[in-house]
């Protein structure tokens, strides 16, 4: 029952591919039809602290077309989130009259350091079904789980930036490296913005910096609020932040480059009590392939047009 979940890749935060697997393997063992992986996001530290880009709901499915509603979605998993044991019903109940016709379903909650983070659903699944019998083999998976879950954790946080929590420039490189070779095979495009605090050494001179490491960490979140879910966003280094807009050529990445800007200059940020201030920023603009076919250059024109609105009038966006 292990042999496909002890090889799930537990690098570059594959963690899509994780639940995939995992739940490919709980189908094929009892015979399902259609599995759900619940994330327990809502109040669990695990998924908090992680970093990982997981979504709340993870589908999977075996040879049907069947498409679930959001309505069913939620019955599924109130349901589901019911049960504290590993447990089989043979007829669930779903509220709002629901039309979903299920012949069973097979509910396993995952628990690691102590608190429940997700709940595995296996539906339709085989009428000869015995569940004592199947969680004597449930034990040594949802080990195998646990153990996944705790490396892909600390893992991640190895790309995590302490201050901001936001991905540091180990990760930028990684996901850099990754975004440019996924778009030369498919002819796909992307941006990077380079972004960077005008004056923060005045901060720093001035409220000290702690003001100045608060000032980073609300720039931060600033930054993230401003791009799409998709982006990644980085902490480049000292006062710099990057962002890796996929799916993005030039005048997609001025639009959100001009947000960026717009609403740092338009925040107060409170740094310490009572001292309440207001900063800018100069972002550079690079785009693959508009300006470069190399991913060395990209990262070095973005550079140099952020340099180039810094020695201008700063509080710009330049594009390389």
């Amino acid at each position: 029952m292990t042999n496909l979940i002890t090889q799930v890749p537990t690098v570059n935060f594959n963690i899509q591919e994780f639940f995939s697997l995992a739940l490919e393997t709980l189908i094929e063992e009892v015979e399902g039809q259609y599995a759900y992986w619940f994330n327990h996001a809502e109040n669990s530290i695990f998924w908090k602290t992680s970093h990982l880009p997981a979504k709340d709901t993870f589908f999977f499915k075996k040879d049907s077309t069947y498409e679930f509603s959001k309505t069913e979605t939620l019955n599924i998993k109130k349901i589901a989130s019911s049960f504290s044991e590993t447990a089989w019903v043979e007829k669930p109940q779903f509220e709002d009259n629901s039309k979903i016709t299920l012949g069973s379903m097979l509910v396993i909650p995952v628990e690691t350091q102590g608190e429940r983070v997700a709940t595995i659903v296996i539906m339709n699944v085989k009428r000869d079904f015995h569940v004592e019998n199947f969680k004597k083999k449930l034990s040594l998976f949802l080990r195998q789980i646990k153990i996944t879950l705790r490396s892909l954790h600390t893992q991640n946080l190895a790309f995590i930036d302490d201050m901001t929590g936001l991905y540091n420039s180990r990760a930028f490189k990684m996901f850099l490296d990754q975004t440019y070779s996924q778009a030369r095979r498919s002819g796909d495009y992307f941006s990077v913005l380079l972004i960077d605090i005008d004056y923060l050494k005045k901060v720093n001179d001035t409220h000290g910096h702690l003001a100045g490491d608060a000032l980073l960490k609300e720039t931060g979140i600033v930054i993230r609020g401003s791009c799409r879910s998709k982006d990644k966003v980085f902490r480049y280094g000292g006062d710099e932040f990057a962002v890796i807009l996929v799916h993005s050529n030039t005048q997609q990445a001025h639009i959100i480059a001009e947000r960026i800007r717009k609403k740092i200059e338009e925040t107060v940020f409170e740094v310490k009590t009572n001292a309440n201030i207001k900063i800018t920023v100069c972002i550079g603009i690079a785009s693959f392939p508009e300006h470069s076919k190399t991913k060395e250059e990209i990262l070095k024109l973005a550079d140099d047009a952020m340099y180039c609105g810094k020695d201008s009038s700063r509080n710009r966006v330049s594009i390389a």
